[in-house]
């Protein structure tokens, strides 16, 4: 009889050192874990100053200087193709510019609006003519000026675009 007793017994004996063996392989998983989670949040707080620190250098660039040049870029309208003037002085191929940008405008129902200012720029091709930009006084009449463009550029053989 001792040995149907104790047959039971070592079962017993081996399913507890089994579960013996899980559980300590369990609590070093844990430790593991938890040695992992005080790694990452040492990681998350480095990464957190080095934010922060970031954000303190980043802002002097970010001033308003570049929200100026965004602000000014709103009222741009460029138009390439236009032929340059065969004048030889400056101030007369300025008002040949200023001519044609009227009646671009003009051909484009929107002869009401007004150019603060604008100049020839250079061209990357030699061959062909600089394109013309053109400052809108406001620029809220910039998109509607660009949709109606769209209109006439096959015609004239022109392509205005928004900078």
């Amino acid at each position: 009889m001792d040995n149907t007793a104790s047959k039971p017994v070592k079962r017993l004996r081996e399913r507890c050192g089994k579960m013996s063996q899980l559980l300590s392989l369990l609590i070093d998983r844990v430790k593991q874990l938890k040695a992992r989670d005080k790694k990452n949040l040492l990681e998350i707080e480095r990464l957190k100053t080095g934010l922060e620190s970031a954000k303190k250098i980043a802002k002097p660039f970010i001033s308003t200087e570049w929200v100026d040049v965004v602000t000014r870029e709103k009222k741009n309208v460029v138009i390439y193709g236009v032929p340059e003037s065969s004048a030889s002085n400056l101030t007369d191929k300025k008002a040949h510019d200023e001519t044609k940008i009227r009646e671009i405008f003009k051909a484009i129902n929107k002869s009401d609006v007004s150019v603060a200012y604008s100049r020839r720029l250079r061209s990357k091709d030699p061959t062909n003519p600089g394109p013309l930009l053109a400052y809108l006084s406001d620029a809220a009449i910039r998109n509607p000026v660009f949709l109606a463009a769209k209109k006439i550029e096959r015609l004239w053989q022109i392509q205005i675009c928004l900078h």
